[in-house]
């Protein structure tokens, strides 16, 4: 499913450093206690949906402002330069628009992914107010085509950076365990 299996080198290339990573994520979802493992299997799926989308959703924003920033700062040293229009677009415009079209680009396939992290939440919602109703009616199949649907969808987009990410780590975790206590009751 995932690809070709990886050579045991490059496996131990990339476990290397991995114990450090661990520490930093440890306790990384909230407990969720009293209830089965299905509810707390979609439970912990949608914070992690909810998670990631608004993770993807806040970098689009920031993507969108360096492109415009570039735009609008080589718009504004061109005219600082008093330089013709000729000389902005040669030596500015054209230049630059490489990192314009990419970040546009990011920009695109973040929205993107936003939304399609925003369905599958959404999605979670469902399977959970569905198990709730029907005392169990949803079960691992359920939680699995779930996972199959959020790892296609991650496996397609580009990753958020880093360092993204840790900036707004504390901020979320309590925004996700506050998640899953209110979804769980």
């Amino acid at each position: 499913m995932a690809g070709e299996r990886v050579a045991p080198e490059r496996a131990f290339q990339l476990a290397e450093g991995v114990d450090l990573v661990k520490e930093k994520l440890k306790d990384w979802y909230p407990a969720v206690d009293g209830a089965d493992g299905t509810k707390r299997c979609l439970l912990l799926q949608r914070a992690n949906l909810a998670w990631d989308h608004r993770l993807r959703r806040e970098y689009t924003w920031i993507v969108a402002g360096l492109g415009a920033l570039l735009f609008v700062g080589y718009l504004l040293l061109a005219l600082l330069l008093d330089q013709s229009l000729q000389d902005y677009v040669l030596g500015l415009l054209i230049p630059s628009l490489p990192a314009m079209l990419h970040a546009g680009d990011v920009f695109l396939i973040q929205v993107d992914a936003a939304a399609e992290g925003e369905a599958s939440r959404k999605l979670a919602d469902q399977l959970l107010t569905q198990h709730a109703r029907s005392n169990g009616a949803v079960g691992p199949a359920e939680c699995r085509s779930l996972q199959d649907r959020v790892f296609a969808g991650r496996r397609a987009a580009a990753m958020v950076p880093g360092w993204w990410y840790w900036l707004r780590r504390s901020s979320y975790e309590k925004a996700m365990a506050y998640g899953v206590k209110s979804a769980g009751e």
